[in-house]
């Protein structure tokens, strides 16, 4: 046995080696040369597939039997790579050899194996990978694959041997390539395994029933979303059953609009968030009464959201409710217009800048400012002589995107007269504007009403006073700027 193995040795080292060039230093100081495959894997970055597949079919010779060969290495970190490598190939012939792996002691070999079978997508993988996720009883390993094993001429022995291991540790790869290959038939053991108590598991799970967007699992996402005083720890996996939710789509509107009435408030803000993404009018009317019955004001809120997202359909809605008595639900109402920009929700926004809160009115003018409508130039002007300092910033804030590119004397005379809260307000405007004469008071109104995002803008607008402004600022309020990577939105003197 041991002198067939080290034939087959001497011949698999040949077979790489010809057709190499001749080297004169001796094979034993050039291990690279004698196994082109195994030095690459040894090196291979195993986050990029594309490099890697690009290396090796580049490298001569019988490269993928070499890489399948590497499989049966004594060593498991060349295991792994080989495995990572197979899936980087998507060779589909590398299926039998990788499920054979799923069956290992190692754990990185396994993970690495299910993470291949992922990238290759090919549908003998399903049934060995759903062996490995929670079983409804039993074993790990269903009847299915059982006899997909007895197809394969597995021995009984390693089918044993399979089903007698642990696999907790690398079940949440193999739900994330069943996902990746997007098998229906995947979908009541990745149920199972979002309701196992491994957060890993369940946020693959969830990952991979959004992928795989059948309708089958609505039930139990919406059920996932129910997490009560767990429900803020376990965000990431909230957010991922949101995403699986959206990519399903149409199926989930109904569901969602029933857990609107749930008890945890939780609950009924993420179905709404989920609501507003899928744009479906049926869930107006719902939200509506959401927005307005509903005691808790991050809810409110995420009404309001979810129905400027829907957009037309719910503008009715939100302009009604810039007239609740809720200053909660008027502040809602009013950033949520600004989200939708419709036209339609001008005249009721002009009238609610008279509204008795001072939050109201600013996120009122700043909604009139994301629309863009002229008619609210009057109004919004009127107020840059007002008391309130944070209105007056507002407004002009609002104007600089409406009006200011055409008439700039109210900035001007803001400049003038040093009124740093209109000065900071439209600072971007004044910025592009390029007036030498602003530099003063830009840079006061920094000093006086300035933030992070303004004192970056500052950093980046490629105006050394401001620069030197900005870092200043920065260096004073004890904060981090920085030059960004892509091109500035915002340059001096360049409207």
């Amino acid at each position: 046995m041991c002198s067939k193995a080290a034939g087959i040795c001497v011949l698999f080292a040949f077979v790489v080696g010809c057709g190499q060039p001749k080297s004169a230093k001796p094979l034993g100081d050039t291990p690279a040369h004698a196994d082109p495959v195994g030095a690459f894997l040894k090196e291979m970055d195993p986050n990029d597939l594309e490099g890697a597949k690009r290396a090796l079919q580049s490298i001569p010779g019988p490269t993928f039997e070499a890489v399948v060969a590497a499989l049966k290495s004594k060593d498991p970190d060349v295991r792994w790579r080989a495995a990572v490598a197979l899936g980087a190939l998507q060779d589909r012939r590398a299926v039998g050899p990788l499920l054979s792996c799923l069956k290992g002691k190692e754990i990185a070999v396994r993970e690495h194996a299910a993470a291949a079978l992922g990238e290759i997508g090919d549908a003998r993988a399903v049934q060995p990978l759903i062996g490995t996720l929670p079983p409804e009883s039993g074993t790990l390993v269903g009847r299915r694959e059982s006899s997909f094993m007895a197809q394969l001429d597995v021995p009984d022995r390693f089918r044993d041997a399979f089903a007698k291991l642990d696999y907790r540790d690398s079940r949440w790869v193999a739900a994330r390539a069943l996902g990746q290959i997007k098998a229906p038939s995947a979908v009541p053991a990745l149920v199972r395994a979002l309701n196992d108590t491994d957060y890993h598991l369940q946020h693959s799970a969830a990952w991979a029933l959004g992928e795989i967007a059948d309708a089958r699992a609505v039930a139990d996402l919406v059920a996932a979303l129910k997490q009560g005083n767990n429900a803020y720890i376990n965000e990431p996996l909230r957010k991922q059953v949101r995403e699986a939710l959206c990519k399903i789509g149409t199926p989930a509107v109904e569901p969602l609009i029933g857990a609107l009435r749930g008890r945890e408030a939780v609950l009924r803000r993420d179905a709404a968030e989920v609501l507003g993404r899928l744009k479906d009018a049926r869930a107006v009317q719902p939200l509506a009464c959401l927005l307005s019955d509903d005691e808790e004001r991050e809810v409110q809120s995420e009404a309001a959201a979810a129905l400027g997202r829907i957009g037309e359909p719910g503008i009715e809605t939100l302009t009604l409710a810039l007239s609740s008595e809720n200053w909660n639900v008027r502040r809602s109402a009013a950033g949520a217009l600004g989200d939708a920009r419709s036209p339609r929700a001008v005249d009721a926004l002009v009238k609610a800048l008279e509204d008795k809160d001072g939050m109201v009115q600013t996120l009122v003018a700043q909604a009139l400012g994301e629309i863009r409508d002229q008619r609210a130039v009057p109004p919004l002007s009127a107020l840059l002589k007002g008391e309130s300092r944070e209105l007056r910033e507002a407004a002009a804030w609002a104007l600089a995107k409406i009006k200011y590119p055409t008439d700039p004397q109210p900035l001007n005379a803001a400049v003038t007269s040093r009124d740093l809260p209109i000065i900071a307000g439209a600072y971007r405007y004044l910025i592009m504007n390029g007036s030498t004469a602003a530099e003063d008071a830009l840079v006061e109104a920094l000093g006086q009403h300035g933030d992070i995002p303004m004192a970056q803008v500052y950093l980046n607008c490629r105006n050394k006073r401001l620069e030197e402004a900005a870092r200043k600022w920065a260096a004073d309020h004890g904060v981090g700027i920085g030059f960004t990577s892509d091109p500035p939105k915002v340059l001096w003197g360049r409207r």
